[in-house]
């Protein structure tokens, strides 16, 4: 995935907001999902829960075991 646009941002104490682009269109909800699914796959410690949007992934952290300095 190659994203000029992707900003990740803290946005509580349990979750990081991954915005894979400004504009919504489908293929960017397609990159949103295959990353959702990807993560589905196999989630790291300290990861409870990822939620896809049109054009972002919420991902939500155990905040006793996220390390958001890491």
């Amino acid at each position: 995935m190659n994203h000029t646009k992707m900003r990740i941002e803290i946005c509580s104490d349990s979750g990081i907001l991954v915005n894979l682009d400004e504009q919504i269109n489908p293929i960017i909800n397609q990159q949103v999902h295959s990353l959702a699914a990807l993560l589905e796959a196999g989630l790291p410690s300290g990861i409870v829960e990822v939620i896809p949007g049109y054009a972002s992934l919420l991902v939500v952290c155990d905040p006793d075991c996220a390390d958001y300095n890491a």
